[in-house]
């Protein structure tokens, strides 16, 4: 299995919508050599300083629609131990490591 992520960040509110553009052409050219080389369709995270409102519910149909796996907020892993650790556990299953091999990330 394949694993991509895109991480986009910036200090300019006004930019998020940007970024998620950009992420959304991206990913889907990814999504369309998938399907043209009938490959797996690979796992794909997009990682976000900050995640505004409109951002999250344009994630939240794509993780609905399948195209994402898996949405982060960087903000939201800094200031809360439980989503840095999702954020942890999320990655060490994508890189295929067993739950023996992914003992040391957890506490």
């Amino acid at each position: 299995m394949y694993w991509a992520a895109e991480l986009k960040g910036g200090a300019d509110p006004a930019g998020r919508d940007e970024h998620w553009k950009t992420m959304t052409q991206s990913f889907q050219r990814v999504l369309e050599a998938a399907e043209k080389t009938k490959r797996l369709q690979p796992m794909l995270s997009f990682i976000a300083t900050i995640l505004v409102e409109r951002v999250a519910r344009e994630a939240q149909k794509w993780l609905n629609d399948g195209r994402l796996t898996s949405v982060y907020n960087l903000t939201k892993m800094y200031q809360q131990e439980t989503e840095m650790r999702r954020y942890l556990e999320d990655m060490t299953r994508f890189l295929g490591f067993d739950g023996d091999r992914a003992a040391p990330f957890r506490e």
